[in-house]
């Protein structure tokens, strides 16, 4: 399965050790906006070092886009859901042993996939057209990177093959791997940077006590304020103001850790106004959706053993998902399917009621159920471009994203500093490049007193 691969060289050094915001003969007051991860790592380590900090969370819970629903059987996690690469060079597994996370490997290849028709494909049919998609995305990104002429993932496949996506298989293949992958459908993915990040070893695993357990270890030492949606954030030679909901603080540093899609959609005003060139890498990086459509039955009837099931569906088929997840071989209570939407019929998805996007997924996942489907007992639809507090999922490089462009959305401003997934180029999209960016801010900061 293809998997997030390659290099870009060196990490996020744009430190700010020409600026020197004041003495730090008293305790810092510094502005933390958002509670995602990113922030609480922020505010923690500059707590940790006796600075006094304001978190501003405009939801009601801490998290972001780490959600966990505790209402079904086990913990389902509505957004972020695997610790991708969980070598002990990830720094997210020193945390989530201190935070108490349970986890399991999810094989990528326990994976049945039924052929449009409903009928389960042969592994003889499968996994030619699997070599194939994998050796034709290599040439793809090698050949993009040898000419230096971006264009989309999809137009770079077709160059190669112009029947590539007639074929259901091959569809299938580019939601479930390359658009689940990314957060980016594959018409707008860059066929030059849209694969260029980096990855720690170790097979992914999923999360199966509740994500949200990782936020206990970072949330101490600082005050946080919920309900607080931020409308500006203004600065001087001498200090820094920002208005939300609820008051007006003054500080002398603001780490902003909201998403890259609030940061596209203009949520908040900035005086001065963002760099020019920050707001043209913020246009230029995309930001994707992926969603979730959980189920949970009253009894299982699909296949015990599989991990993953997958869906294709024939050219100018109505849309449907592309995947969906066993949480029965994760916890033998749990008669739940997690059906993913990716690329457009994420964005589909939200078109819809939650009657209808529950319904939608059950067609979708029909070949599954045998003979005689079992009664649904709940479920529960994401619509994370809805959000507005997200207004999307994971960042990725689209078509013209220069490789410098999350260093540049990363690079301090005066006296407000910048962290989240989006701002890591290295490890973009993942729960440990959003911590390792509100560390990075963190140091950046008290560098800037030194």
């Amino acid at each position: 399965m293809i998997t997030r691969r390659g290099m870009i060289g060196g990490a996020v050094t744009a430190m700010a050790s020409a600026r020197h915001l004041k003495a730090a003969n008293a305790p810092l007051d510094i502005v933390v906006i958002g509670g995602g991860i990113a922030g609480v790592a922020a505010a923690s380590q500059l707590a940790a070092q006796g600075h006094q900090v304001v978190m501003l969370e405009a939801r009601s819970r801490l998290g972001g886009r780490i959600n966990t629903d505790r209402s079904f059987a086990m913990p389902i996690d509505l957004g972020a859901s695997w610790i991708h690469g969980p070598s002990q060079a990830n720094p997210l597994v020193a945390l989530a042993s201190r935070a108490g996370l349970t986890t399991a490997v999810t094989p990528d290849d326990l994976v049945r996939v039924y052929a449009a028709t409903g009928a389960p494909l042969p592994y003889s049919a499968v996994d030619p057209k699997e070599a194939t998609y994998d050796r034709l995305t290599n040439r793809a990104r090698s050949t993009a990177a040898r000419t230096g002429r971006d264009m989309s993932f999809q137009q770079a496949m077709t160059a190669q093959l112009g029947t590539l996506f007639n074929d259901p298989v091959m569809r299938y293949f580019g939601a479930a791997w390359t658009e689940f992958d990314t957060g980016a459908p594959l018409d707008q993915l860059s066929a030059l940077q849209g694969m260029e990040d980096e990855e720690f070893g170790g097979s992914d695993v999923i999360v199966t006590n509740g994500y949200d357990r990782l936020l206990q270890p970072l949330v101490n030492g600082y005050e946080i304020r919920t309900g607080s949606p931020v409308n500006s954030i203004s600065q001087t030679a001498s200090d820094i103001t920002v208005e939300y909901q609820g008051g007006t603080i003054t500080a002398d540093a603001v780490v902003l850790t909201v998403p890259l899609g609030v940061l596209k959609a203009g949520s908040i005003r900035f005086s001065p106004g963002l760099a020019s060139t920050k707001l043209a890498a913020i246009n230029r990086v995309g930001f994707g959706t992926v969603n979730k459509v959980i189920l949970e039955f009253t009894q299982s009837t699909w296949p015990a053993g599989m991990q993953y099931f997958g869906f294709c569906r024939a050219v100018g088929a109505a849309g449907r998902a592309c995947y969906a997840l066993n949480v029965k071989k994760l916890n033998n209570r749990a008669n739940i399917l997690v059906v993913i939407y990716t690329g457009g019929e994420a964005l589909r998805l939200e078109s819809l009621s939650d009657p209808q996007a529950t319904q939608d997924a059950l067609t979708a996942i029909r070949p599954i159920l045998g003979a005689t489907p079992p009664a649904l007992k709940s479920s529960r639809v994401t619509r994370w471009r809805s959000e507005p507090y997200t207004k999307g999922s994971y960042s990725f490089a689209s078509v013209g994203t220069k490789a410098s462009d999350f260093d540049t959305i990363a690079r301090p401003q005066g006296r407000l500093y910048f962290a989240g997934e989006h701002t890591n180029g290295t490890y973009r999209g993942t729960v440990h490049g959003a911590y390792l960016s509100g560390r990075r801010a963190a140091d950046e900061l008290v560098l800037a007193l030194t």
